[in-house]
């Protein structure tokens, strides 16, 4: 009974571990996603960013 007891909490606990770990995992291959999107997208702006730069010193 007592054993019993125990070795289920202990399989809740592997249970609820792999749910976290699970979540951490996708919860980085968002961030991954994410900062790779950013970084195209910047990267084809930056052809405007850098003329709109120009622009600026240019109108001192």
């Amino acid at each position: 009974e007592e054993h019993d007891r125990k070795a289920v909490k202990a399989f809740n606990e592997v249970k609820k571990h792999k749910k976290l770990r699970a979540a951490a995992q996708s919860q980085a291959a968002n961030v991954r996603e994410n900062r790779g999107r950013l970084l195209k997208e910047y990267n084809s702006n930056l052809p405007l960013i850098e003329l709109k730069m120009e622009k600026a010193n240019n109108d001192k």
